[in-house]
């Protein structure tokens, strides 16, 4: 019985593109569910939660987490085993409207995952839609035109906050000036220290650079009408995201799956209309989705003033940063001989990164709020990283240099 189901499963795989689509979609969001750490979640409430609609009231506890959490993952393997289970989508989906979303009420870019938690989103509806006459190819085009959104309305949103003049603004080397520190140990280099610097002596490069991503941004809805067209801006987006990951030291882990399958299934608008040719009915239904998924984005992006999750309002890097210009950043054990010892490993910054709790530190306004933070920092590492030497800690500091300036403790605290 299980072998004919095992044969029966991998002979829907290889003749079913929905299937094919669905697993690695799935699969990439299970991963993602094990790599990015949620225990201890709601311990940092009291320190970094901010909250963005619909979760503002919501009183998070680490048990609800976990639940949620698991109940997710296990609505991802049923959406992986069985490809066209609506019960397993839905589940899916309202589980990763909260698991995704809950990410981003801890001062981390609500973009990141909100593409991810709109393309679920678009699978359940546009099936619900569809139903038993839904195909793999008509899905690819909805997951591209979902990517196309996010790097459009990133355009758009550098107009509204910064104009035409963008790509002369302080934005992006502002950016370049004060991430690169913070996240150094993703790409490090010589070389590519070297290369940034260069590009911070040279301003004409940074606008020139600018421009060139604006242009690719506001022109990325070419890749819905021509194939050709498509080729050459998905090229450009990954050109887009390695320049993000050697310069600024971010990963966008959450587009990979979207541009992978964009590039196996390069669905354009003239096949997607010949696949959706239907009853009157139902084209009006797909097209009225279509236009709901478009116009609340695009007029979100312009007129939203915060997060609508899961809408994604792409503004990074489209206006000046809001805090001051760090040149370095360093996170030091303190042991009680006296000497100290620096912390690069991310599992001691668990559930977060080592980049978030830098900015949320330099974020943060009191110093009694960012010595609390170093405190369930100093816990987690005590966690994770206990070894012969953990009872000899004494306390943790944070040390930032300032652009002109020398270094200072900006936030420190001393175990009892």
């Amino acid at each position: 019985m299980m072998g004919k189901y095992t044969r029966d499963l991998l002979k829907t795989y290889r003749e079913s593109t929905l299937a094919k689509i669905g697993s690695i979609f799935f699969t990439w969001l299970l991963l993602l569910s094990f790599w990015y750490s949620y225990e201890g979640l709601a311990d940092f409430v009291p320190v970094l939660w901010k909250p963005i609609p619909p979760f503002e009231g919501l009183s998070l506890t680490n048990l609800m987490m976990q639940t949620a959490l698991w109940a997710w993952r296990v609505s991802l393997v049923m959406c992986i085993i069985l490809p066209s289970s609506l019960l397993s989508l839905t589940a899916a989906t309202l589980f990763g409207f909260f698991c995704l979303g809950i990410r981003s009420c801890f001062g981390l870019q609500p973009q990141l995952f909100a593409s991810l938690e709109l393309t679920l989103l678009s699978f359940l509806i546009y099936s619900l839609i569809r139903r038993e006459r839904v195909r793999g190819e008509e899905i690819a085009f909805i997951v591209k035109l979902i990517a196309v959104l996010l790097f459009f309305s990133a355009g758009l949103s550098k107009l509204r906050w910064s104009g035409p003049s963008w790509p002369f603004s302080s934005s992006l080397a502002q950016s370049l000036e004060m991430l690169y520190p913070l996240n150094r140990p993703v790409v490090g280099y010589p070389w590519v220290l070297d290369l940034r610097q260069k590009l911070l002596e040279i301003p004409l490069l940074i606008q020139i650079g600018s421009a060139v991503v604006l242009v690719f941004e506001l022109l990325s809805p070419i890749a819905l009408f021509s194939k050709l067209g498509s080729r050459v801006i998905l090229f450009s987006a990954c050109i887009f995201i390695l320049s993000n990951l050697v310069f600024f030291g971010i990963i966008f882990y959450t587009i990979f799956p979207l541009l992978l399958i964009w590039g196996l299934w390069n669905t354009d608008l003239k096949q997607f209309a010949k696949l959706t040719e239907a009853k009157t009915k139902q084209q009006i239904q797909v097209y009225t989705f279509l236009g709901v998924l478009i116009f609340s984005q695009l007029g979100a992006t312009i007129f939203a003033s915060k997060n609508l999750w899961p809408i994604m309002l792409n503004d990074m890097y489209a206006r000046p940063a809001a805090f001051p210009p760090v040149t370095d950043f360093e996170f030091k054990m303190i042991m009680r001989d006296g000497s100290t010892e620096t912390i690069d490993d991310n599992t001691a910054f668990a559930p977060f990164s080592k980049f978030h709790i830098a900015i949320a530190l330099i974020r943060l306004k009191d110093r009694p709020s960012r010595d609390a933070l170093l405190e369930k920092v100093l816990t987690n590492y005590q966690k994770n990283n206990c070894s012969q030497n953990c009872t000899q800690l004494s306390g943790v500091n944070a040390t930032w240099t300032q652009k002109g300036g020398g270094p200072e403790v900006l936030a420190n605290w001393s175990a009892p």
